[in-house]
């Protein structure tokens, strides 16, 4: 299970670019992962792209 610290272990930064429609649940938005050591890695799997993304939106609900 991937948890916050492990998270924060390995990834520097995430950025979340902007919604291509305002308001919108399902408009695309660019993502850029930047891992420790690493830098930035294009192709990863689906799944864990998607656990980063729900990770990214409680982090900002609790801001």
């Amino acid at each position: 299970m991937l948890t916050p610290e492990l998270l924060h272990t390995f990834i520097k930064r995430i950025e979340v670019g902007e919604c291509a429609k305002k308001y919108s649940r399902s408009a695309p938005q660019d993502i850029v992962i930047h891992y420790r050591d690493i830098d930035i890695v294009d192709d990863m799997p689906q799944e864990l792209e998607d656990i980063l993304i729900q990770v990214a939106e409680l982090d900002l609900e609790i801001a």
